[in-house]
């Protein structure tokens, strides 16, 4: 029971507090079972959370119908948190009478509206105490100065409180006078003040995102040695928190009588919270470890308390070195920062925000009962009572939906981050390890929303009116998502290092009043290292700091991180470690940029937030959103319908290229894999072979152009179909979190490990390898072609493919791609590989390739752009089963540029890309074809005409 570090803090005197209180948790008797094994000493309610479990939870289910008919409830989210309360005090008794009353606390929140209402307040409170007959719960208040008011009050009746979060040494000061000034107050006859165990919380990581700003500012205005400034990043909150308990506790020792002294940092606790830090550069237990103390209390997400269960127990610093951490303050305020200032700000934030989202628990619980008016409905269809994220229907055969091979402990191992899930093997367990903290981020992102935004809005003031953003994969396709989903102009995304689309670039921008962002996690992806020194030369002559004009966001320790030092970058932005490309839209790898585009990211977060709680620990597979998907998906996979076919309404069609790198690069490996198909031109219900299932994805409102007909055209073929609706835009982040955890689940049941890619690094190397040998000297390599004309070549390893002999007939273009894609039939699928640029000539004429090989041959079809799809789908086409045929497109470049340094043009680095992944497809005996037209926009509509002729 007591192996762990968490319970190591409780045996130093520090309280372990869950914060987010579901009734999932109380009623599975999971929260008992937490406290026994994480040695959980108390709860918080988390109002967001509450409202995506109230939302999807079918543990609600019977509260909802009995006030939707005939029991009155005038305040919801109030009778609602009694209930949660009054369970969770009860499972949390046995820790309250082991620690005779110092512990074992269900805090719950009064309604923020009423912040500035002393009287209101009061009322709300003693509501809940005649409600509940348990002396474990207490209510939470705003820390305002009628909420000290209220705390002084009850204190003085022998009532605990909980206030805050706060953020500042004087705050601190204030609540504790209220506090020590009822205490003085109690009767002699109540005798309850060692009984007291009231609670102020004090906010950290965000406290330290709002100091750095004006730190960093001053730093990068400062005409002496920084270092002394620098060394104050991320340290500040720390030093606030030693000082303000110091203070606190010399407070209650000069205010209280002496009969009261002893029992004092007792009776009025601090509770660290806000603890997830989203620095990469700074260990993940940072606050935890700094901030060990007695007759404190630590809060945190159940994510976090697993690490810290995990990792070695620190020493208790509490009371260490707080005369450095007074000296850090006045180092600070030597600046012209006024730490008071801020932490007002922060908490008069932190107060809107409470009121909004209890104002929002408020609307999901009216929404939902609403729903059940008339009658009672069956657990199952709670899931979809309400749509504020957004909702999902699943109309398929009802086998296809049971979750086979999976049991309800899944949602709780997942969010655990139990590895052995995807494998049993120790190393491979690490490596897992190192990949979960995607399950962190609906954490941390609001400090990455905060500070991107205040970057904007300094930048705001300045002289950039345009924004490049240079990325591939996940680096960038979460900011090409919502470039497209929210229409926005001025910003573009270049994946793509085909020179005519680097040269259209270059010249549609006026980089003197263009920011660029340099977006790599590895800092060392070819294709950006190629853009950056191409736009950096571009820059240099037209700017005394051309560096000035670049912002990078990489991993802490990679070479771009050294080359924005080096080059005098804008700005840099670290992002975590132990986050995979294609599970990092809520880091700032999506965060920043949606920022830049004029996107809330904070009301993409808050629909994530909401998704995360419907999908949180303790909830069924079935009633789980992303677990029910999941299982669905496999489920169809087992059946035969590997491919996973996106159907999206127009403004959401770009969400599909996100899916298709997630699903390709997770489970297309160890020879097994889904294929996603998006961007596929719609077709005849009774042209699709047996191997789909298709993923409807809408915006309501949306004009479906006759969808809903061809969806019910194909439920008639006996295809399953998924439907998913979203209220609006900002709810993509909600299908951030869905998908993710629904691609998790998918791969635990293949028996796949989703969070590595094995067979990419091979076309990497096979790249290299050409580039160097055309830099030595010797050329670019290339094939003899087996058929050539006028406008195309033909390549192909005949002596490999001896099936593709045997059907070729003919010297035609046409014979060709007839023998090469005629030899398609489902379950196979066609990748059409284009190392072109993507016009709309060009476009429309793979697109109609596309619709003859699912008109002719019933054969599902994918489209990727080179060289950005070798970052997307590259590991399924190398790695997933052997059911892809590949038609490689390449052309003569109508322009080439060279790149600075590099010694070799944009043009030859293309070459050698599309050239390593077709000697890289060959060695794994794909079935692949390569024809190389001499002009893009003509040899595409010749190559149209010739599978026409071909496939006839």
């Amino acid at each position: 029971m007591d192996d762990n570090s968490l319970w190591g803090l409780r045996g130093r005197g520090q309280g372990v507090w869950l914060c987010g209180l579901r009734r999932l948790l109380t009623e599975a008797d999971s929260l008992a079972g937490l406290a026994v094994s994480y040695g959980i000493s108390g709860i918080e309610t988390d109002l967001l959370m509450l409202a995506g479990a109230v939302e999807r939870g079918p543990e609600y289910h019977d509260s909802l119908v009995s006030w939707a008919n005939g029991v009155s409830v005038a305040r919801p989210v109030e009778a609602l948190l009694i209930e949660e309360a009054s369970i969770g005090a009860r499972l949390l008794a046995p820790v309250y009478e082991e620690t005779e009353g110092r512990d074992g606390y269900v805090s719950v929140d009064v309604d923020p509206s009423l912040a500035n209402d002393a009287e209101e307040m009061s009322m709300a409170i003693r509501r809940l105490h005649s409600a509940i007959d348990k002396p474990n719960v207490i209510p939470r208040l705003p820390p305002t100065k009628s909420g000290c008011a209220v705390l002084e009050a009850f204190t003085a009746e022998g009532f605990s409180v909980h206030v805050g979060p706060i953020f500042s040494v004087a705050a601190v000061e204030r609540v504790t006078e209220a506090f020590a000034r009822g205490a003085l107050r109690l009767p002699k006859e109540i005798e309850k003040a060692r009984g007291l165990a009231s609670v102020v919380s004090f906010g950290l990581a965000s406290l330290d995102e709002a100091i750095d700003e004006p730190v960093k500012g001053w730093i990068r205005t400062a005409d002496r040695d920084v270092s002394g400034a620098e060394s104050l990043l991320g340290s500040v909150a720390t030093a606030i928190a030693k000082v303000a308990c110091r203070h606190q506790r010399d407070l209650l020792f000069q205010k209280l009588p002496g009969s009261l002294r002893e029992s004092g940092p007792r009776s009025l606790r601090l509770m660290w919270t806000d603890l997830a830090t989203g620095d990469p550069r700074r260990h993940r237990l940072r606050y935890i470890r700094r901030l060990i103390g007695p007759d404190t209390i630590a809060s945190m997400p159940l994510g976090l308390m697993r690490d810290c269960a995990c990792a070695p127990l620190a020493e208790s610093a509490l009371g260490q070195r707080v005369d450095e951490a007074e000296e850090i303050l006045k180092e600070v305020e030597s600046l012209g920062i006024d730490l008071d200032a801020i932490g007002t700000e922060l908490q008069e934030r932190y107060i809107a925000r409470r009121r909004l989202q209890y104002g929002e628990l408020d609307n999901v619980i009216l929404a939902a009962t609403a729903k059940n008016i008339g009658g009672k409905r069956q657990a199952g269809e709670v899931a979809g009572i309400v749509a504020p994220l957004s909702t999902s229907e699943l109309e398929a055969p009802s086998a296809l939906i049971e979750a086979k091979n999976i049991d309800d402990q899944f949602p709780t191992r997942l969010w655990l981050k139990d590895s052995s899930l995807w494998s049993d093997d120790p190393i491979a367990q690490d490596s897992i390890r190192n990949r979960l903290g995607w399950l962190d981020l609906v954490e941390s992102t609001p400090a990455a929303s905060a500070s991107s935004r205040g970057f904007v809005k300094r930048m705001g003031d300045g002289d950039v009116d345009q924004v490049v953003l240079l990325g591939m994969g996940g680096s960038s396709l979460c900011a090409e998502v919502c470039r497209q989903v929210f229409s926005v102009e001025d910003v573009w995304i270049v994946d793509s290092t085909i020179p005519t689309t680097v040269a259209a670039v270059a010249a549609s921008v006026d980089l003197a009043r263009t920011l660029v962002v340099v977006s790599s996690k590895s800092g060392t992806t070819i294709e950006i290292q190629a853009l950056l020194d191409f736009f950096h030369a571009r820059c240099t002559p037209m700017l005394d700091q051309p560096g000035h004009r670049f912002i990078a966001i990489t991993d802490p320790g990679t070479p771009l991180e050294q080359i924005a030092y080096e080059r005098g970058f804008r700005s840099l932005w670290l992002a975590p470690t132990d986050v995979g490309g294609r599970f990092s839209a809520l880091s700032v790898f999506g965060i920043l940029p949606m920022e830049l585009m004029g996107i809330d990211s904070g009301a993409i977060w808050t629909s994530a937030r909401r998704m995360a709680a419907s999908c949180a620990a303790g909830t069924s597979t079935l009633d789980n959103p992303g677990t029910r998907l999941g299982a669905a998906i496999f489920n169809a996979y087992e059946a035969g319908r590997d491919k996973v076919t996106f159907v999206c309404s127009p403004s959401l069609t770009a969400f599909g290229m996100w899916a298709e790198q997630l699903i390709a690069e997770s489970t297309g490996k160890e020879g097994v894999g889904l294929v996603p198909i998006v961007g596929e031109p719609a077709g005849e219900a009774a042209q699709y072979g047996d191997d789909r299932i298709f993923v409807a994805l809408e915006l309501a409102g949306e004009d479906d152009s006759g969808r809903d007909i061809w969806l019910d055209a194909l439920r008639q073929e006996g295809h399953p179909v998924m439907k998913f609706v979203l209220d609006n835009r900002h709810q993509i982040g909600a299908e951030f979190i869905r998908w993710q955890i629904a691609v998790a689940t998918v791969a635990f049941l293949m028996g796949i490990n989703p969070f590595d890619q094995p067979d990419v690094q091979g076309s990497k190397n096979r790249t290299k390898v050409i580039l160097d040998s055309y830099k030595a000297g010797t050329g670019m390599p290339d094939r003899a072609p087996i058929a050539t004309d006028s406008g195309w070549v033909v390549f192909a390893d005949l002596e490999r493919d001896e099936e593709l002999a045997r059907r070729q007939n003919g010297d035609g273009l046409d014979s060709w791609l007839g023998a090469h894609l005629g030899r398609a039939q489902v379950p196979d699928y066609v990748a059409l590989q284009a190392f072109v640029s993507c016009e709309p000539r060009t476009l429309s004429a793979f697109q109609e390739i596309r619709r003859l090989l699912y008109e002719r041959r019933g054969v599902a079809t994918t489209l990727g752009w080179g060289p950005a799809f070798l970052h997307s789908t590259g590991q399924l086409h190398k790695g997933g089963p052997d059911n892809g045929i590949f038609l490689q497109i390449t052309a003569d470049d109508s322009e080439d540029i060279e790149i600075p340094g590099a010694g070799y043009s944009f043009g030859r680095l293309v070459g050698a890309q599309s050239l390593g992944d077709l000697t890289a497809l060959e060695e794994r005996g794909r079935r692949v074809l390569r024809v190389h037209l001499r002009d893009v926009a003509s040899g595409a509509e010749a190559l149209l005409e010739a599978a026409d002729r071909g496939l006839a």
